[in-house]
């Protein structure tokens, strides 16, 4: 995973939490888009291609 994947979605979540700052719904809906991205990079172990090299 990449950090400028989380960087975004730590800053939201931060100046909701500590400053008070108010999040819409549709951006509460993109920190539930980046949270899913996010473990699906970091859960996914390998890719179908590494899988085919593997076997030949």
């Amino acid at each position: 995973m990449t950090l400028s994947l989380g960087e975004p979605l730590t800053a939201a979540i931060l100046g909701v939490f500590l400053v008070g700052e108010y999040m819409s719904p549709q951006a509460w809906f993109g920190v539930i888009l980046l949270l899913g991205s996010i473990l699906i990079v970091t859960l996914k172990k390998t890719s179908p291609l590494e899988i085919e090299r593997t076997e030949i």
